[in-house]
């Protein structure tokens, strides 16, 4: 049996760690490669990379998004594919294809609380979300702030600030502590919904996406 290669796409935000134990098996039907979905920013170029680098003709497989970015090299060069796996996707758009926008945020090393303060620029206003003391609704909050310039939210641990932490960022010129209500949100559960408050108030959630 001739030796077919196989291209894998990952999926939006995974790395080629992804298939490390997928790669051993598939190496005895011929050779494999991962293919970098992080160099372009939309289907159409990230697809072009793909094939750029690829064998002439190979076996494709593509997780999640990779499975859209699969239909596109479809698309492309039919006559490459001679195999095809989706896996863990579908034909039609998810959230990440829907929205636009396929950029992965920057994801950055852990601080300790001071180090990111004293690197933090003044001109950008930090809301921080306040289980307790002095904390004005969120929606008071941000209507008394200019709708332009640059923002940023801070949520606590899981078991919330302490108190001389939040003390501390009282203190500080560019902080606005907020409260998000009478309930104690997880931190993952308190970010989204300042962040949704901000979108309406200040961003532009009142705006309409482009007519299609």
């Amino acid at each position: 049996m001739d030796s077919l290669p196989t291209v894998l796409i990952p999926g939006l935000g995974t790395t080629p760690l992804l298939y490390s134990h997928q790669i051993p098996a598939l190496w005895e039907f011929g050779p494999v490669m991962v293919a970098n979905q992080t160099r372009q920013s939309s289907m159409g170029a990230i697809a072009h990379d793909i094939l750029a680098h690829a064998p002439p003709r190979f076996a494709l497989a593509g997780l999640s998004m990779g499975g859209y970015i699969a239909f596109e090299i479809m698309r492309q060069a039919p006559d490459r594919v001679l195999k095809l796996a989706l896996l863990d996707t579908s034909a039609r758009a998810d959230t990440a294809e829907q929205t636009e926008r396929l950029d992965v945020p920057e994801i950055r090393h852990p601080a300790k609380l001071e180090e990111l303060l004293a690197g933090w620029s003044p001109e950008r206003r930090l809301l921080v979300c306040a289980e307790f003391g002095q904390a004005l609704p969120i929606a008071q909050a941000l209507s008394q702030l200019p709708p332009d310039g640059a923002y940023a939210v801070m949520t606590g641990p899981e078991g919330g600030f302490a108190r001389s932490e939040l003390d501390a960022l009282g203190k500080l010129p560019f902080v606005t502590a907020v409260g998000l209500g009478p309930r104690v949100l997880r931190a993952d559960t308190a970010a989204l919904a300042a962040l949704s408050c901000w979108q309406a108030i200040l961003g532009d959630g009142r705006k309409r996406p482009p007519t299609r």
